[in-house]
């Protein structure tokens, strides 16, 4: 039998959390720092205040000093498109774009650096931001754009693309009027024109038929999950957390969506759209995440937005403290993940500032993570990266 090496982290502030006292869904209060903790393999084995014991130190094979820099539970996230990421790498970068002069401007320069490329893909266009009146990209103004190769453009949700003739065509798509695309859709509608051709607009109800099956369901290994949760209900929230499901939200959504859903969404509906308070008094269990690369993958600016959610006709009541946030993105693992302490994962991120005492303004710093460790190795040394 072998015994897997001590390693022993001194002279920090690590993160530990008060014990649960109700439900999942209930914030998790911060309960002062450790000083020390020690991992074996994969497993964080010993935590501890103040000096380090003598006998945990002859035990250690290893030590690291932490500099007194502060120590937080491994960071997930509960919603991310990895593939997409390194994906629009290679797209025309639309995020930002202000006007359909500058998405064409962006076309054109793309085109001018990839010559070969068969296709002109990008990403990232808002209709909000082109123009004073919200209209979305058309066929008509892609083909304005003076190459010859079929554009494909996704809207930043990755739901909604507009195309030019050229892909159309190359599709073999007939864009002549159908009676098929008048008729009702399940679940949803299509938006047409007034020639009965469709626009690209779906319109959704998909939320409440995921719940109605889920309801049928006996029960599995994995927890039911519902992703985004932007728009919602009392009805929803209630049945949401009798069926025990996770809301995969992703806190950045409210500072990026809010402006143009608080133009379009009922009055009724904004007090349950974007919210998390509501969610977690119902007894809904929530996972925070990115959806990168439709937002940021950096987890710190999430918890950021979900501590502040600065948006048009926004409900600051709806705003987490900081240690609730941080929960979004750790807590809910039971006894593996989300916590420093004694059989848990030796999953843990080193940050640069105390985020109890600091600012939360460092939350978005640049310098502000230092190191991350996961099941016990380390990943990532802000001081020994590549430039």
């Amino acid at each position: 039998m072998t015994t897997e090496a001590t390693t022993l982290y001194e002279n920090g502030l690590v993160w530990q959390w008060m014990p649960r006292t109700g439900r999942p869904s209930e914030p998790r209060d911060f309960a002062g720092y450790a000083s020390w903790f020690t991992t074996s393999g994969e497993t964080i084995s010993a935590v501890g205040h103040g000096a380090v014991p003598q006998d945990v130190r002859a035990l250690a094979a290893t030590v690291v000093d932490l500099q007194g820099h502060a120590v937080l539970p491994g960071l997930q996230d509960s919603h991310i498109h990895l593939y997409h990421m390194g994906e629009v790498a290679h797209y025309v970068d639309l995020r930002g774009t202000s006007s359909f002069d500058d998405l064409s401007a962006r076309v054109m320069v793309h085109a001018a650096k990839f010559p070969l490329a068969d296709w002109l893909v990008g990403f990232g266009w808002e209709q909000d931001k082109l123009s004073s009146c919200a209209r979305y990209p058309s066929r008509a103004d892609l083909d304005a754009i003076p190459v010859s190769r079929p554009i494909y453009l996704w809207r930043t949700c990755f739901h909604i693309a507009v195309v030019n003739s050229k892909a159309l065509a190359v599709a073999g798509l007939d864009i002549s009027p159908h009676p098929a695309w008048t008729q009702p859709v399940a679940g949803g509608v299509v938006d047409v024109d007034g020639d009965g051709v469709p626009t690209g607009i779906l319109r959704e109800s998909a939320a409440a038929q995921v719940l109605a099956a889920m309801a049928t369901v006996e029960g599995g290994i994995d927890r039911p999950l519902l992703t985004h949760c932007q728009i919602l209900g009392p009805d929803l929230l209630e049945k949401m957390a009798a069926l025990n499901v996770v809301a995969n939200i992703q806190p950045s959504f409210v500072v990026t969506d809010a402006a143009f859903a608080a133009k379009r969404l009922p009055p009724a509906l904004l007090p349950y759209s974007y919210c998390w308070q509501k969610m977690t008094q119902a007894g809904v269990v929530c996972a925070g995440g990115s959806d990168a690369p439709i937002e940021t993958s950096n987890p710190f600016q999430g918890m950021y937005d979900a501590m502040h959610r600065r948006a048009p006709l926004d409900d600051p009541r709806e705003c987490f403290a900081f240690p609730h946030a941080l929960q979004l993105y750790t807590l809910n693992e039971e006894a593996r993940l989300g916590e420093v302490a004694p059989g848990f994962q030796a999953d843990f991120v080193v940050v640069k500032y105390d985020l109890i005492e600091s600012d939360m303004s460092k939350l978005l710093a640049n310098d502000l993570l230092q190191r991350v460790f996961v099941q016990g190795i380390e990943r990532y040394n802000a001081t020994t990266r590549p430039p």
